[in-house]
């Protein structure tokens, strides 16, 4: 909720997308996020909701924000995701 708030002036709410958890919706301004979330298959309460992240969607964000790092990753011994 601390985004949610920092931001609240600028964005009507927050996406938090933790690859290996969910997603999670944060508003403080009148925006119901728990709406947006069932959408997702998701549920929670008006400011604070979360929803399921589809696998679909995860190895998407990996490869596209991840895919130039895994080879410069594996070469250091660096952190990598591995998928199924």
């Amino acid at each position: 909720n601390g985004l949610a708030k920092r931001y609240q002036d600028i964005y009507d709410f927050i996406v938090i997308m933790n690859l290996s958890k969910g997603i999670s919706y944060r508003s403080t301004n009148p925006v119901d996020v728990s709406k947006i979330s069932r959408i997702y298959g998701g549920n929670g309460h008006y400011h604070a909701s979360g929803s399921p992240l589809p696998e679909e969607l995860k190895e998407m964000l990996i490869q596209t924000y991840f895919g130039k790092q895994k080879k410069k990753l594996k070469k250091k011994g660096g952190i990598r995701y591995e998928s199924k």
